[in-house]
């Protein structure tokens, strides 16, 4: 539902709307107070085959930040009669829709995420894009039912391990009560950086995993990950090369229980290397002990990689979290230039609870998207 309709302080055609904490901009007259709306978060990938889009051809159908007389646009905001007309244009079939907020239509208008990190890794596995089942992917968040799937459709394939969760912090944007909901609480906050994501885990699953007869039958205890794939076979991706040059099995073996590390990629061949640096590097940014399925807060994350020779990402500063805080301060302090090179953009910052890893949010610097096109 449309809230907060206002002018644009700088042109008499356009507005403004807030929809959770997103800006947009809207043209004058397009909407009213009230009005039910459909928003496209940025980086929607929209179907080009209705007519609904046509507008989004020169953009190719992708939604993406965007700055209009001094003002971050950040999302598209329709009608919802767009949902007739396509339709009409056969492009979906009729259905009954939830008229209320937060209502998901993602799968229903058929939009899909613009991912090219997934489709790299994808292609890399071999294998062909399969669309999600969203019922399947929230339930994933519990460890009980990751393993529970993980054991019906994905032992002996590439899935991502059921012990442990894929690296995807929620954006601030999609979570405005989250200054509210942690009134008073300390966070730390560390540079978000724009790399690919690696998953490393030591996980033996009995007294006899350390023989290698054993293994070859009942599984690796040694684990290798992109963002969403599990790469039992070495290879010469970055993946497998930082591995090696960090020496990480050796280490994590060391350790002595199961234990893994998620962490950042970032160099030559990744993201155009925006860090302008040579060779590659890996950031810590968790920690967990898989035994206890616990996340490292920070003091202990810190201590950890100094011991075994990790870098963790970037830290920037302690903060006290205040109800009265808004969407926009956590944009502020995403606003910055990287601390591994101060010459570039930040991508942007991780918020997290300095005793509890697992609670955190994420806040993009919208001038990386501007920059970069996201």
């Amino acid at each position: 539902m449309i809230r907060n309709l206002r002018k644009h302080p700088n042109a008499d055609t356009l507005d403004l709307v807030n929809i959770k904490g997103w800006e947009v901009i809207t043209k004058t007259g397009d909407f009213k107070e009230g009005d039910w709306a459909i928003y496209f978060e940025i980086d929607s990938q929209l179907p080009d085959y209705t007519s609904v889009f046509e507008f989004m051809e020169k953009r190719k159908f992708r939604v993406k930040t965007q700055k209009l007389r001094g003002i971050v646009s950040q999302g598209l905001v329709m009608p919802i009669s767009i949902i007739n007309i396509m339709i009409e244009d056969g492009h979906i079939k009729k259905k009954k829709i939830k008229l209320e907020e937060g209502y998901n239509l993602t799968e229903y208008l058929k939009i899909e995420k613009y991912d090219p990190e997934a489709q790299k890794e994808r292609k890399q596995a071999g294998r062909a894009y399969k669309k999600k089942n969203p019922f399947i992917e929230y339930m994933k968040q519990y460890q009980w039912f990751r393993h529970l799937h993980y054991n019906i459709v994905g032992k002996n394939t590439k899935n991502f391990p059921w012990f442990i969760k894929k690296t995807d912090e929620e954006r601030i944007q999609n979570m405005p009560f989250f200054f509210e909901q942690h009134d008073g609480k300390l966070f730390y906050i560390m540079e978000k950086l724009d790399g690919t994501s690696l998953t490393v885990a030591i996980r033996k699953s009995g007294k006899f995993s350390r023989f290698s007869i054993l293994k070859k039958l009942f599984g690796t205890d040694f684990y290798v990950c992109s963002r969403n794939l599990t790469l039992y076979n070495k290879n010469d991706t970055v993946y497998w090369k930082i591995v090696d040059q960090e020496n990480i099995e050796k280490k994590l073996r060391s350790v002595g229980k199961n234990i893994a590390i998620q962490g950042e990629i970032i160099g030559e061949t990744i993201q155009n290397n925006k860090y302008k640096l040579k060779g590659i590097d890996l950031y810590i940014f968790n920690v967990v002990d898989l035994d206890k399925n616990l996340y490292y807060n920070n003091e202990e994350k810190i201590e950890f990689c100094n011991k075994y020779g990790f870098k963790t990402c970037p830290y920037i500063e302690e903060i006290q979290i205040l109800e009265s805080m808004k969407v926009s301060d956590a944009i502020k302090l995403a606003t910055r230039k990287s601390l591994i090179n101060d010459k570039v953009l930040a991508e942007g910052i991780v918020l997290r609870d300095i005793y509890n890893d697992r609670i955190s949010v994420k806040a993009i610097n919208p001038e990386f998207l501007l920059k970069h096109g996201g």
